[in-house]
């Protein structure tokens, strides 16, 4: 097996260099595309989380028990399926899922803005 190596011009590498730079950051522009488009998916994931939280709240109110020390206790009236919905764990996985979905959108819309600047 013989190799074929041959002279390539001071400006044929310069310009290989450049195409491959240049394709490289379409590619990087395209994954912080994807990026901002998953975390708008993922805030609307969250979003959907806080409502279903919402609605059973609202369809299954929550009753205050208070004995005579003050000490109240509080009881969902949801069915067991939908207790774990009725819980501050619950709303509270849903706002960090929420926070998650902004952070990934703003940093991919900033790293794309970043790099049309730099096209520039």
């Amino acid at each position: 097996m013989q190799l074929n190596f041959r002279y390539t011009h001071p400006q044929d590498i310069q310009n290989i260099q450049r195409d491959m730079n240049h394709s490289w950051q379409e590619y990087l522009l395209y994954m912080y595309e994807t990026l901002a488009k998953s975390g708008a998916l993922i805030s609307s994931a969250g979003v959907a989380l806080m409502i279903t939280f919402a609605v059973v709240l609202l369809v299954f109110p929550v009753i205050k028990n208070c004995d005579q020390d003050g000490n109240c206790s509080y009881r969902s009236t949801a069915p067991p399926q939908l207790q774990s919905i009725v819980q501050p764990g619950f709303l509270a996985i849903s706002l960090l899922v929420i926070s998650a979905g902004v952070v990934a959108l703003r940093f991919g819309r900033w790293q794309e803005r970043n790099q049309a600047n730099n096209k520039l």
